[in-house]
């Protein structure tokens, strides 16, 4: 297979050969190019850049051995830190082991490449958890030019599922390549992951892949996990071979990538998953004793949510029994312990209600097209509870029944449950929404008050709780002539928290003839986010928002008002958002109404210029003077 590849006349100049082969150079050794290369042709900017990085994998005797080999140039101080090395690796039940580890920094001295290599004391393990171990390591002789080398081998016991190749890194990536040695009696379907991948191999197969003249995974803000987005491959175990009959060679195919609904009553059927849901005894005692007064759904969700310290640890399969869980009240739980008990108590509550697997918004898509498993990372509870649909997370602690964590927010779940399984989709019935009322008017004494009622709701109520109330508070503080802020907690009319807020500040006259007025001195939402001119990655934002503000100026009967600000109709397309500002005057009062309304989560990149401009129009309005002058 022929590669064709379009670069920069610079570096046609000194490209090597192993480059257009898709090969490394060798261990030790630097081409020519590899010397010279001072910057890369499509990022500038780039502090440091890989050369070469390359995983082959192979299975023997139901094992994955997966050699790797990376090697990268230095050319910026900046660059410095790619020296620090830290390689993750599961060593639960050995699960996973790194073999020897070889590195070393190679630097052009008169002419020569020196090698300064690294000895296994340098190399030491660190262990943050019962599942994560670190091999961790620093080169030595590093500077700008240098390129450091490493190679070592992992082995995993895990041949359901290869391991995961992303041909992107935080840096510019020259050549990625990838290589299988698989079986004859095993059978696996590559899963590409970006757009170059699948123009290049979907219709295509083969044993190697490899992309080259790879821009960095640039970080961004609003993206939840900027890796989903990256050029990456992996391999499902779709069947195998059997051998039936030894004199005769039979053998019989066996599948093992099955339906949604097959893995749904795998796990379902499970003994770790369905002991939760079948200990109907210790689940009664529970409820039979909570002494439920008023709403059934909200006092079994607080009793879980408040039984539990979180371990932070996400998974579908509980680690403990519900009985050991319950025995060991002091000890973290796992999420999926939490929330299938929280399924126990409210079905055994009369509640219909169903585990439902997600993945995470910064924990990758999912694939519908292939039923995997390790496509899910969190188990969460799906619950239809007098006509209206919920979902729960009691393993969080700030989370409630009408809202989930924001990182929960995805698309779909699955739902599992013995007897049918569904996807369904993932909708909030709690809207969060910001509004501002702001009424003017002009004092005895000529100053002139601001009268503030700020309602918040959904999660707009929930951050002002999490904050301890120091949003809004310290806006106001910072006026003198501010009153006490006054704060009372409501149920909205779908369900989620409210915040109503009110407070007044006070801003002396000015002494002229034409009077310029702040429409918001606090200046509430007037930033714009969005700052960057090209964006990479589509916009995530944590949850769709109505903001609205209105602002009512009471004319003094000695003044009249000089201009009115422009209205606006603006609008994102496919429904991604929308703002309309409108003013309207007579002699005695000027009103204002703004309102922003994001209802999705999920917007296009190349919306970017005129989601700015719709901000800017936010920011010119909240800008906006009231202009008078005396009659």
């Amino acid at each position: 297979m022929k590669l064709f590849v379009t670069i920069t006349i610079s570096l046609i100049v000194n490209i090597n050969f192993a480059y257009a082969q898709a090969k490394i150079s060798k261990w030790g050794k630097l081409t020519k190019f590899e010397i010279e290369l001072k910057n890369i042709s499509f990022d500038k900017e780039a502090n440091a850049v890989i050369l070469g990085e390359k995983a082959d994998i192979a299975i023997f005797r139901g094992e994955v051995y997966t050699k790797y080999h990376i090697k990268i140039k230095i050319l910026s101080r900046k660059g410095l830190d790619q020296a620090d090395i830290s390689i993750p690796y599961n060593p639960k039940a050995d699960l996973e082991s790194i073999g020897k580890i070889n590195a070393q920094t190679l630097n052009v001295v008169n002419g020569k490449v020196e090698a300064t290599k690294l000895l296994a004391s340098d190399i030491y393990t660190e262990n943050s958890s019962e599942t994560h171990h670190e091999k961790k390591f620093t080169f030595k002789n590093v500077k700008i030019g240098s390129v450091i080398e490493y190679k070592y081998t992992k082995t995993s016991k895990s041949v359901r599922h290869l391991e995961y190749w992303y041909f992107q890194n935080d840096i510019p990536t020259l050549l990625s390549v990838c290589t299988v040695d698989i079986p004859e009696d095993l059978d696996y379907r590559p899963i590409y992951n970006g757009s170059k991948l699948k123009k290049k191999y979907l219709e295509e197969s083969t044993d190697k892949w490899f992309l080259t003249n790879l821009p960095s995974i640039k970080k961004e803000d609003f993206v939840f996990n900027h890796l989903k987005y990256a050029e990456g491959i992996s391999f499902q175990l779709e069947g195998y071979k059997e051998l039936m009959d030894v004199s005769s060679n039979e053998v019989k195919s066996v599948q093992t990538m099955t339906t949604w609904k097959q893995l749904s009553q795998e796990i379902a059927n499970s003994e770790r998953f369905s002991s939760y849901l079948s200990k109907r005894k210790i689940s009664e005692k529970i409820v039979s004793g909570l002494n439920i007064q008023k709403d059934t759904l909200e006092e079994v969700f607080n009793y879980v949510q408040n039984k539990f310290i979180h371990s932070n640890n996400y998974g579908i399969f509980p680690r403990r029994p519900v009985g050991k869980l319950l025995g060991e009240v002091n000890e973290p739980a796992d999420a999926d312990e939490i929330n299938l008990l929280l399924v126990s108590l409210l079905r055994n509550s009369g509640i219909a209600a169903y585990p439902m697997l997600i993945s995470m918004r910064s924990y990758g898509e999912i694939m519908k097209s292939y039923p995997l498993l390790d496509q899910f990372n969190h188990l969460i509870v799906y619950v239809n509870y007098k006509g209206v649909v919920y979902y729960l997370d009691a393993s969080d602690s700030e989370s409630s029944t009408t809202l989930l964590p924001v990182d929960c927010l995805s698309q779909e779940g699955y739902i599992i449950d013995q007897n049918f399984s569904e996807w369904k989709p993932i909708i909030q019935s709690a809207i969060s929404k910001q509004k501002v009322d702001i009424k003017i008017s002009q004092l005895p004494d000529k100053t002139w008050k601001y009268n503030y009622k700020i309602l918040l709701e959904g999660y707009e109520a929930q951050k002002f709780i999490n904050s301890e109330s120091t949003i809004y508070s310290e806006l106001f503080e910072a006026f003198e002539t501010s009153s006490p802020l006054t704060r009372t907690e409501y149920v909205s009319k779908d369900g989620g928290p409210g915040i109503a807020i009110s407070s007044n500040i006070i801003l002396e006259p000015e002494s002229s003839s034409v009077l310029y007025l702040s429409s918001d001195p606090l200046s509430l939402y007037p930033k714009n986010p969005y700052k960057n001119d090209t964006r990479a990655y589509p916009i995530e934002l944590d949850y769709p928002f109505i903001y609205e503000k209105k602002i009512t100026l009471i004319v003094p009967e000695n003044l009249q008002i000089v201009s009115l600000a422009d209205n606006v109709n603006k609008s994102l397309p496919n429904d991604c958002g929308s703002l309309q500002i409108f003013t309207k005057a007579n002699s005695s009062i000027l009103s204002s109404n703004v309102k922003l309304d994001m209802p999705q989560m999920i917007i296009p990149q190349f919306f970017l210029d005129r989601l700015k401009q719709l901000y800017q129009h936010m920011v010119t309005s909240s800008e906006e003077m009231l202009v008078l002058k005396g009659l």
